[in-house]
């Protein structure tokens, strides 16, 4: 797999905003829901509610190491799994788009879940690209990616920490966000490629 790197340095004051061209997701571990009876490219029942829960097969059905996230437009949570299986509790809004992808860097995405949705089964398929993200300046801010316009991811950076994103490879959008902060950034990105970007805000 080919692998390009181009740093891109984002200065400015907070509260402006600025567009350029160029970059971001990775995640955690975490228990297992059933085993969804399954294998299709999705399917839906109704299971417990405030919950979420399925399971990330291969392009042979079966399950497989991966990364899941729900988002919605107030931030994200996230989980490894290591045999396919995910579940979410706890839940508060009603609709989530929901994301997988697995460590080869390939991934899906289900753009309306609802609260309450059990034997879902996804299988990432599309290709993805990665983009490591660095913000300075201030203790933390959000992080959000968009692609055909769903959010995608919304993480948080912490001052000085890179945070690796694996995104759709093509047109993407990302936005930092914040109190009195706004950057827009949109990027086209080959599959497989690496960008870097670092954020250093000031007052």
């Amino acid at each position: 797999m080919r692998h390009s790197s181009v740093l891109l340095v984002i200065t400015g004051i907070l509260g402006g905003c600025i567009a350029a061209s160029s970059p971001p997701d990775a995640v955690s571990p975490e228990p297992s829901p059933a085993r969804p009876e399954t294998t299709g490219a999705h399917t839906s029942s109704r299971g417990i509610p405030n919950s979420i829960s399925g399971v990330v097969l291969d392009a042979h059905a079966q399950p497989v190491k991966a990364h899941v996230a729900l988002i919605t437009s107030s931030g994200s949570q996230s989980l490894g799994t290591e045999n396919g299986e995910f579940f979410f509790d706890g839940l508060r809004e009603p609709e989530y788009v929901l994301t997988a992808w697995t460590d080869d860097g390939l991934w899906t995405v289900l753009p309306l879940v609802s609260a309450g949705a059990s034997a879902l089964a996804l299988s990432p398929d599309q290709p993805g690209a990665y983009v490591d993200v660095t913000m300075t300046g201030r203790p933390s801010a959000r992080f959000a990616v968009f692609h055909d316009s769903l959010r995608f991811a919304d993480r948080t950076l912490r001052n000085g920490k890179p945070m690796r994103f694996l995104v759709p490879s093509g047109s993407t959008s990302y936005l930092l966000y914040g109190k009195d902060l706004k950057r827009d950034l949109d990027l086209e990105l080959a599959p497989g490629a690496t960008e870097q970007i670092q954020f250093e805000l000031s007052d």
